[in-house]
C-alpha cells in the first residue's frame, strides 16, 4: 500500500505547522517526519490490530491528554496555536484535554 508523498508531506503539512509557533528547523522537520514514517508509514490513521493509537503519528489518547495536562496547559500561547491548527474551537479529545 502506498501512502502520502514524502516531499509533499514535509512541504505542505509538517513545515507549515512547525512554522506557526516558530518551531521550524531541519531537526524538528526530520524528527516529526521520521516519527510519522516509522509509526504509520504515512498510510494508517488507526492502529492496526485494534489498538488505541490514532493519526499519522499514532498517538494514544492517554499520551494526548498527558501532553495537554502536563505541558500545554502551562503554555497558553502555544496551546492556543495548537488549538487553532487543530481546527479552532475544538474541544475534548479532538484538540485539548478530555473534557477541557
Amino acid at each position: 500500500m502506498q501512502g502520502l508523498d514524502l516531499a509533499q508531506f514535509k512541504a505542505l503539512v509538517v513545515r507549515p505547522v512547525l512554522a506557526q509557533p516558530g518551531l521550524g528547523g531541519s531537526a524538528a522537520l526530520n524528527l516529526l517526519t521520521g516519527t510519522a514514517l516509522v509509526e504509520s508509514g504515512l498510510v494508517w490513521l488507526r492502529q492496526n490490530g485494534g489498538g488505541p493509537a490514532l493519526g499519522l503519528w499514532q498517538m494514544e489518547p492517554a499520551t494526548h491528554d498527558d501532553c495537554w495536562q502536563n505541558f500545554l496547559d502551562f503554555r497558553p500561547t502555544l496551546a492556543a496555536t495548537v488549538r487553532r491548527l487543530g481546527g479552532g474551537g475544538m474541544r475534548g479529545r479532538e484538540c485539548g484535554p478530555a473534557g477541557g
